[in-house]
């Protein structure tokens, strides 16, 4: 039993020393914590451009962090780049499965991209469209537009 004590606390040194690696910078170097402090901060002053610049560094240092997806997909939802806006909420959903927020703004963006098909389609055959289920259908994606959109 001693010895896999002395095992447990060498992986925890290990850890720790990993752990002081990463938040530790040398002189002009930023770590990936100060890159996210400043792009959690440019993106509480709605300054986007500089938060997804941040953001989307911050995914390539450390792509299994859920915030900086979460963030760049609102930031393509602002800006109405819809495939975009659900790359990043699949990313993340692929890292966080249970992500609720995540899970609410990539449906609110899937139903955004059905209503725009239905008026793509009504346009191309508006006899078709008039049909009772394809009314039902938008009727219930109309329904839920009314709700609140993406969640922050």
């Amino acid at each position: 039993m001693p010895k896999r004590h002395s095992t447990i606390l060498g992986l925890l040194a290990i850890c720790v020393l990993l752990q002081a690696c990463a938040t530790t910078s040398m002189p002009g170097q930023e770590t990936t914590i100060d890159r996210l402090d400043q792009a959690n901060h440019a993106f509480e002053k709605a300054n986007f451009g500089e938060a997804e610049r941040h953001y989307a560094e911050i995914t390539k240092q450390a792509p299994q962090l859920a915030l900086p997806h979460f963030r760049l997909g609102l930031i393509a939802y602002r800006r109405d780049d819809l495939q975009q806006a659900s790359d990043h909420f699949q990313t993340l959903l692929k890292h966080d499965s249970n992500h609720a927020p995540g899970i609410h703004n990539l449906a609110v963006i899937h139903l955004e991209q059905a209503r725009r098909l239905f008026n793509r389609y009504e346009q191309l055959a508006p006899e078709a469209a008039s049909s009772p289920r394809i009314i039902n259908v938008r009727r219930a994606i109309e329904a839920m537009k009314d709700e609140p959109g993406t969640q922050e």
